[in-house]
């Protein structure tokens, strides 16, 4: 399982794999939440200040 390009997303209630485009698991019907863009850029901020705080700490 890659982290980036992955068509297929895991079911957390029923463990199958369902295309990432369905908003519910075409299986069992668990309503998949959907992410925010606040988060997105939220975890994308975070990422790049943990970057920038390990780049002056070895510099």
């Amino acid at each position: 399982m890659s982290l980036f390009g992955n068509k297929n997303r895991e079911c957390p209630s029923c463990a199958l794999e369902s295309d990432s485009g369905h908003e519910e698991c075409p299986y069992c019907g668990y309503e998949f939440p959907e992410s925010s863009k606040g988060q997105t850029v939220m975890a994308l901020l975070f990422l790049l200040l943990m970057l920038l705080w390990l780049l002056t700490a070895i510099f």
